[in-house]
């Protein structure tokens, strides 16, 4: 993978009751939303533009950064992301 490169994470819809629990009250449970959770989809991209493409169409979505091998993410704000596009 080229470095550096950005995770874009986004949450969608919640999870599924397991199998082996529907028709019971925990399938109540996670219908209701008291259990359960919700999907997490990460998208990686080289290009800063399209890791901010991927923001502007759900604002809720979170940017991170990986600057090089053996590095944590970073999460980005966008006004630096910004700074980033302008710069190329």
């Amino acid at each position: 993978m080229q470095y550096p490169y950005y995770i874009v994470q986004e949450r969608e819809g919640r999870l599924p009751c397991p199998p082996q629990y529907r028709n019971t009250t925990i399938a109540k449970e996670f219908t209701s939303g008291r259990i359960g959770g919700s999907r997490l989809k990460e998208n990686k991209t080289t290009d800063p533009q399209e890791a901010y493409a991927t923001w502007s169409r759900n604002r809720q979505a979170t940017i991170y950064i990986v600057e090089g091998q053996g590095r944590p993410r970073r999460r980005v704000r966008i006004e630096e992301l910004c700074a980033k596009i302008r710069s190329i």
